[in-house]
């Protein structure tokens, strides 16, 4: 097996990555920003701004080391339930990191199922 350089592997990393965003929704479409109209919304039912800014800042940084940014809503709740606890563990999160995520996905989810992205 021919050996790849540290520069063609980079290369092959980025033309992925490309391909793989494009078309596709916006980071602010997957994982809505915590902002006066999510903070509005049902889903936040008095969740504090600064833990929904957390558990995004969360789901965009520590999910993507292991793979792409995925939609907030591309799961149920239930399911959500059920993948959390092994992401969690697997990403070393601590109890009060997971409980953050866990705020932010539930209320980015009740965000997006009542104010879905126009189609483009």
């Amino acid at each position: 097996m021919p050996h790849l350089s540290m520069r063609n592997t980079l290369g092959w990393t980025v033309l992925c990555a490309v391909l793989a965003f494009a078309g596709c929704r916006s980071i602010d479409e997957m994982a809505p920003p915590v902002n006066e109209t999510l903070l509005a919304s049902a889903g936040a039912a008095g969740q504090p701004a600064d833990r929904l800014e957390r558990g995004r800042k969360i789901y965009l940084k520590q999910c993507i080391a292991c793979h792409t940014v995925q939609p907030v809503d591309g799961w149920s709740i239930a399911e959500w339930e059920k993948i959390l606890p092994e992401m969690n563990e697997e990403s070393h999160l601590s109890a009060a990191q997971g409980e953050d995520l866990w705020a932010y996905i539930r209320t980015a989810h009740a965000h997006l199922a009542t104010n879905k992205p126009a189609a483009k």
